[in-house]
């Protein structure tokens, strides 16, 4: 609780600067720690063009996709986190649920902070079926 207290903010303006670095405005940003953990979970609002544009824009794929490639744990590290990120939050819409994920840790599309060299090590995007609120779970990379 005080982890995500103190970096709340912070968290908020890097996933808001990275998503507005690909052209990517969002509504009703909502991010949080999870834990004392690098990893974090945030939900928004974003229309289906917006959300198309950032999966296009950071890469992100289909999880069968990522399955067969030579960062598969990578699979691994997004959904370990089920009791706490973007899957426990969209529970109920498992059914219809529309998963992207980095296709690789540390890829160049995901600083967000150029000048500063700042990035995530990963970036998953989970979409409940045709809804406008979509969940973003990622983890900052060691410096």
């Amino acid at each position: 609780m005080v982890w995500d207290t103190l970096n709340h903010g912070q968290l908020q303006r890097d996933v808001a600067n990275l998503f507005q670095r690909h052209g990517v405005v969002v509504e009703r940003l909502n991010c949080h720690m999870l834990g004392t953990t690098r990893t974090w979970v945030c939900t928004m609002g974003t229309r289906e063009e917006q959300r198309q544009r950032l999966v296009h824009a950071l890469n992100l794929q289909e999880p069968a996709t990522i399955a067969q490639t030579d960062d598969g744990p990578l699979l691994d590290l997004m959904v370990e986190t089920v009791g706490h990120g973007c899957l426990a939050k969209l529970g109920a819409h498992r059914a219809t649920l529309h998963v992207y994920l980095s296709p690789q840790r540390r890829a160049a599309v995901l600083y967000y902070s150029a000048g500063q060299g700042a990035m995530f090590e990963y970036l998953s995007l989970f979409q409940p079926g045709d809804a406008d609120n979509v969940c973003v779970q990622g983890a900052y990379a060691y410096s």
